[in-house]
């Protein structure tokens, strides 16, 4: 990168910074004290209060930086609807439909799912509004709506989106120490979440950089993986790794048809 590209770049390690010490010591403060938020209610709020990482990085790091305008900009961006609204259909459907496919290629070959949401579908609506909060506005200001927007000033879309897929993913690492995610492997869970980044790119480059957009479609990737089509009841089968080689093939076309340059037309 130039060299008056630098402020830029110190801008990203500080938020970069920000976000990784402010969650981890939430969430390493809680494996040191062996409490699981899946056990024990008094370890939630802790939990909570970590995720908000990102969103306070993002909102801190611009302010010391740029100043109160440029907090407006950002903060204007998690109510951006201003884009062609076709881009609903891949931000609501994209995962159901991917896992759906899994889950019933999982189905067909044997295994089961327990889909407990069927009984009441309508459950699904206050819990898809609570990860809106949790998932979407207290992370995607900060990696869509801040870090992906320093990183494609220097790089391509694709490029970025591998870059902060990798830096999602280590973010995430303490959840793992906590047992957030049962017996899913750390390589499975990087394959997922840069795959993940690619996608998120693609649906803010289409949607007018809209934070609001990657918020429901954060919202919906968790409402899907966590209740929807819970597929990592699988264990490592053959329908996990049928979804190995969908997602990725499905990513790798909306790279080729959007270009990897700018994911968007």
């Amino acid at each position: 990168m130039n060299k008056h590209d630098d402020p830029e770049n110190r801008n990203l390690l500080l938020y970069l910074l920000v976000a990784f010490v402010w969650t981890w010591v939430f969430w390493l403060s809680l494996f040191l004290l062996s409490k699981s938020p899946l056990e024990d209610p008094s370890a939630v709020p802790f939990f909570v209060i970590g995720g908000f990482g990102p969103f306070i990085a993002a909102v801190s790091v611009t302010h010391f930086t740029e100043g109160k305008d440029a907090v407006r900009r950002l903060v204007k961006k998690g109510i951006n609807y201003r884009f062609k609204k076709i881009w609903f259909i891949p931000i609501f459907l994209f995962f159901p439909a991917v896992n759906g496919l899994i889950s019933l290629v999982g189905v067909m070959t044997g295994f089961t799912l327990d889909l407990v949401w069927l009984s009441n579908p309508l459950i699904l609506v206050p819990t898809f509004l609570l990860l809106f909060v949790l998932n979407g506005t207290a992370e995607e200001f900060g990696w869509r709506g801040y870090a992906l927007e320093k990183l494609q000033r220097g790089y391509g879309a694709a490029v970025s989106s591998l870059i902060l897929g990798f830096i999602w993913w280590l973010w995430h690492i303490p959840l793992f120490f906590l047992g957030y995610y049962g017996d899913l492997p750390m390589w499975l869970y990087l394959i997922q979440i840069v795959i993940w980044a690619i996608l998120f790119t693609w649906i803010y480059n289409n949607t007018n950089r809209s934070v609001f957009a990657t918020m429901i479609f954060h919202a919906m990737a968790n409402l899907t993986v966590g209740y929807m089509f819970p597929v990592s009841q699988f264990g490592l089968s053959l329908p996990i790794f049928f979804g190995l080689i969908l997602t990725p093939l499905l990513t790798s076309l909306i790279v080729v048809i959007w270009g990897p340059r700018r994911l968007a037309r």
